[in-house]
């Protein structure tokens, strides 16, 4: 989507994320400032709670039976990532609830570093059959003369 400033971008990328919302897909309404990334896989996590579990694994460290009963939990180690490769988690999880994610992206500013950084794993993610859409307004500017 390209045009001028005020001519109703931001309320058309509203439209298609509620209309993507009530169809069943997850949405990530963001805004290209820095931050970018976690706000997306924030948004993510937060919109699929109702369908994916999203807490680390516990196991049983340890039990015993004393005077009292008692039952020792240990947080499963989390493995070492990146942005890519959590949001690789969350698109998987989502596809196996049979729904996909679309990131919406507001005033896009190629200058931001992290928008070069979502362009490359975006590719990756349809590269790899994900389940993601992304839609982002443009404004227009005008060409020198």
């Amino acid at each position: 989507m390209v045009g001028p400033r005020g001519m109703g971008k931001t309320a058309l990328l509203s439209h298609f994320a509620d209309t993507a919302e009530s169809s069943g897909l997850v949405t990530a309404r963001v805004t290209c400032v820095a931050g970018m990334l976690e706000d997306i896989l924030i948004r993510t996590q937060r919109a699929t709670r109702h369908l994916v579990d999203i807490e680390p694994a516990r196991k049983i460290k340890g039990a015993g039976i004393a005077d009292f009963i008692s039952l020792e939990l240990e947080d499963s180690p989390r493995e070492l990532s990146n942005w890519r490769s959590r949001m690789d988690d969350s698109l998987d999880a989502l596809a196996e609830c049979n729904t996909g994610l679309l990131v919406t992206i507001d005033e896009v500013n190629p200058s931001i570093d992290e928008m070069a950084t979502f362009v490359a794993a975006f590719q990756h993610f349809l590269d790899e059959g994900k389940k993601v859409a992304l839609i982002h307004p443009r404004v227009k500017t005008p060409r020198p003369e």
